[in-house]
């Protein structure tokens, strides 16, 4: 006999799955190379807590990457990216705005003006993981390995 689960049990380890397969791609020092370079002018790795806030990048590269991912399958139905990327907005801009607000914390800062550009550089990351995400994703779609 087998054992009885419930299709939402199912999907998410199928999901689980899928997301194991992808971050088999990623490389950790893909991702600090990364955060050194675009966040060097705001946080030098000098910085007491830099690798509080390199660990914080990370992890939400990593959910946006994933994100991208998800949303693949529809670029693979004929959606361009740009659609595809209206479709995810509101969860992207959530990682933008938690980003910012992350690194304005362990910076000390406040929301205003003068880190406008931090805003701007965050925004590029997190666009920056998400199409590598949505390519890596249509990728595997259209290679049948999903």
């Amino acid at each position: 006999m087998s054992v009885v689960t419930t299709f939402q049990e199912r999907k998410r380890q199928k999901r689980l799955q899928y997301e194991k397969k992808l971050l088999r791609e990623l490389s950790l020092k893909v991702l600090q190379e990364h955060v050194k370079e675009q966040f060097n002018p705001y946080v030098h790795p000098t910085y007491v807590y830099y690798l509080a806030i390199e660990d914080g990048c990370i992890d939400v590269a990593i959910e946006s990457y994933l994100l991208g991912a998800s949303f693949s399958r529809f670029g693979h139905f004929g959606e361009s990216v740009n659609e595809v990327k209206e479709r995810s907005y509101q969860e992207m801009s959530g990682y933008i705005d938690y980003l910012y607000d992350f690194i304005n914390t362990w910076l000390g800062k406040t929301r205003d003006m003068s880190t406008e550009d931090l805003y701007f550089t965050c925004e590029s990351y997190i666009n920056y993981w998400w199409e590598k995400g949505f390519l890596e994703g249509l990728k595997k779609i259209r290679l049948r390995l999903h």
